[in-house]
Parts: structure tokens; C-alpha cells; sequence
């Protein structure tokens, strides 16, 4: 009898599990940055409670770290469990307040008042321009790709890892 009913409760766990489908999560959001470690977790970047990461539903992303006055944007991509960003060689104004061009060659963008990001560039590419023209020429000169293993993805947090270095975030 015993034997009936754990055999009857344990098909029905089987039945009820197999007409569930594995919940799809989006790796589309903006991402708050909660830690950036090696192995031994200890801090490889300073994180302050505005930073985060942005991939974006048109496949562009942008992130910043404000102690660190780290900025970047470009495109990113899912092969499996990598995620690639191909980073633009001149940041995009994108998730930043402002780019200030002071002089004629160097560029700061602003989150909130700080500066997360200054950037020299030769006057020849800048005299004269406005960011968005300076943006437009700086557009065809070389990118770099970097790939990210995914180690967690749920609807609240997100973790990758690369080189030995992980990447903590939640929504």
C-alpha cells in the first residue's frame, strides 16, 4: 500500500514536471553592477551603486563604472552561453548625460555630474566638430571584440566570467 501511493505521488511530480516548459530569460535589460572579482573573490574594479551594464533590445550595449571612469559602448551578440560585445573605438554618448569636448581634443562624458570617462583623440580628428561628427568618423577605425562565458542568468541576476575575472549583476 505504502509502496502504491509513493509510486502514484511520484508520477505525479513526473507528470507535473514534464508539462512545464523552462522558463526563457532575457539577457535584455539594464543590469546594475554589483561586484567585479577574481577567483579568490577579491575586487578587480571598484563599484559605485550607479553603475551598470545596458544590453539593449537593438543589440547595442553601454556600461560604465564610475570610480574606475571606465565607459564603453558597442554591439553585443549570444553564441550559446557567450556573450560577445564588440566594443566601438570611440564610445558612443549613449547612458551618459553629457561628452563635453574640451580644447580641441580631449572628451569627457558625464553621469550624473562626474566624469566616468576622458578620452584624448588627435585634433585633427576633432577640430572643429561636434561630437556627433567626431563620433561618425571615429566609427570605421578598428574594434575589439571580447567574449564572456555566462556562469548564472535568472530574471534577477546575471554572472560571466572572463579571463578569471567575474562580473556580478543584478536587475
Amino acid at each position: 500500500m505504502k509502496a502504491t501511493i509513493k509510486l502514484l505521488a511520484f508520477s505525479v511530480i513526473l507528470l507535473a514536471g514534464c508539462g512545464k516548459k523552462a522558463e526563457q530569460v532575457s539577457i535584455t535589460s539594464c543590469w546594475k553592477t554589483q561586484a567585479i572579482e577574481n577567483a579568490a573573490q577579491e575586487t578587480v574594479k571598484r563599484v559605485s551603486a550607479n553603475d551598470k551594464l545596458c544590453l539593449r533590445e537593438d543589440s547595442t550595449f553601454y556600461y560604465y563604472l564610475q570610480l574606475e571612469m571606465v565607459y564603453a559602448t558597442g554591439s553585443w551578440s549570444l553564441e550559446d552561453s557567450v556573450l560577445i560585445l564588440d566594443y566601438d573605438y570611440l564610445p558612443a554618448n549613449w547612458g551618459v548625460d553629457t561628452v563635453l569636448i574640451k580644447g580641441t581634443s580631449l572628451l569627457n562624458y558625464k553621469v550624473n555630474g562626474s566624469v566616468v570617462k576622458r578620452i584624448g583623440l588627435s585634433s585633427t580628428l576633432t577640430k572643429g566638430k561636434s561630437f556627433p561628427e567626431i563620433y561618425a568618423s571615429a566609427k570605421n577605425i578598428s574594434r575589439k571584440k571580447r567574449s564572456y562565458h555566462i556562469q548564472h542568468l535568472s530574471p534577477d541576476s546575471l554572472v560571466f566570467e572572463e579571463k578569471g575575472i567575474r562580473f556580478k549583476y543584478t536587475r
